[in-house]
C-alpha cells in the first residue's frame, strides 16, 4: 500500500495496490459491525422513548386531569339524578297498607317509563298521587269501564268476585256499601291489606309508574 504525505498526515491509497492485494472484509468481522450498529441505534431509540414518556407524564396537579376529573363526575351526577327521577324512582313504604306483600319501612323502585307503551293492567303495584303531594302505593283491581262494588267482604267487578290469591284479610262488612261506575280513563285502586286499606277510583294521569322491585 502505498502513502502520500499532506501536511502531517498520512493517506492510504488503494488505488495503486494490485487487486490480488486488496483483502475482502470476513464474515465475522461485518456482523460485529452490524450488531454494534444495531444496538447504537437501539440505544438512541430507547433514550427517545423514556424522553418521550418524562415530558408526557402527568400528575393530579395538572389543569386538564383536573378538568376531565371533574366533567366526569358532573357527567355521573347528572347521570344518576336523570335516571333516578325520570326512569326509575325510589321510594318507601309507610305505612301497613299494603302488607303482607309490602312492609312497613321497606323500600322499592317505581318504574316510569313501564306505561309508555302500555296500560295498566289488573293486579299490577302502582305509585298513585295523592292530594296532599304524597304517593300512596296501590293495587289496580277495576279497570276503566267496569262495575267495582263490594259483597260479603269481597271485591266484585261487573258481577263476578275477583279471584285475589295475594291477599290475606277480607274487607269489613258494611265498610262500602257502594258501587262505582269508571269512566273511560279511571282505574280502581286499592291496598292489600283490606282491613286497613284506603281505595278509590283514579284517574290515569295521577298513576306514576309501576312498582317493579
Amino acid at each position: 500500500m502505498a502513502t502520500r504525505r499532506k501536511g502531517k498526515s498520512k493517506i492510504a491509497v488503494f488505488a495503486d495496490l494490485p487487486p490480488q492485494q486488496i483483502q475482502p472484509v470476513s464474515y465475522h468481522s461485518t456482523k460485529a459491525v452490524f450488531i454494534c450498529l444495531s444496538e447504537l441505534r437501539f440505544s438512541i431509540n430507547y433514550s427517545r422513548m423514556n424522553d418521550g414518556d418524562e415530558a408526557a407524564k402527568v400528575t393530579w396537579r395538572t389543569p386538564l386531569i383536573r378538568l376531565k376529573v371533574l366533567l366526569t363526575a358532573l357527567l355521573i351526577a347528572f347521570f344518576c339524578y336523570g335516571f333516578f327521577t325520570w326512569i326509575l324512582w325510589p321510594v318507601k313504604v309507610a305505612g301497613q297498607s299494603m302488607m303482607p306483600n309490602y312492609q312497613d319501612g321497606s323500600r322499592h323502585f317505581i318504574s316510569k317509563l313501564a306505561y309508555v307503551s302500555s296500560a295498566p293492567q289488573r293486579g299490577d303495584v302502582v305509585g298513585v298521587r295523592a292530594g296532599n303531594d304524597e304517593v300512596y302505593i296501590k293495587r289496580i283491581v277495576g279497570l276503566p269501564g267496569e262495575r267495582v262494588h263490594f259483597e260479603e267482604g269481597e271485591i266484585v267487578i261487573d258481577g263476578k268476585p275477583l279471584k285475589e290469591s295475594y291477599i290475606e284479610s277480607r274487607i269489613p262488612a258494611l265498610r262500602f256499601p257502594v258501587s262505582f261506575k269508571l269512566g273511560p280513563n279511571e282505574y280502581f285502586v286499592i291496598g292489600d291489606n283490606r282491613a286497613t286499606s284506603i281505595f278509590r277510583p283514579v284517574h290515569r294521569s295521577d298513576i306514576i309508574g309501576k312498582v317493579v322491585y
